[in-house]
């Protein structure tokens, strides 16, 4: 499972859709495959129905994902 340290790599911001998060991960590159990989890992777990994740562009430009829960994640 992903790390706390991980986690840390992103924010979460409530949407207006309902069960849904967004995740805006800090501006460089490193915490934008972190984020990647924490998408990925809830994904697995079954903690989300969809999940898109960041784009991999510039390490200078915000990086942006969403991730639909089936259940309010604790964080």
């Amino acid at each position: 499972m992903a790390s706390k340290k991980m986690m840390l790599a992103f924010k979460a911001v409530l949407s207006p859709e309902p069960q849904t998060v967004r995740l805006i991960a800090h501006k460089t590159g490193k915490d934008v495959n972190n984020a990647r990989r924490v998408l990925k890992d809830m994904q697995e777990l079954g903690i989300c129905k969809q999940v898109s994740l960041p784009p991999r562009r510039g390490a200078r430009q915000a990086k942006k994902g969403w991730v639909l829960c089936d259940r309010p994640l604790n964080y």
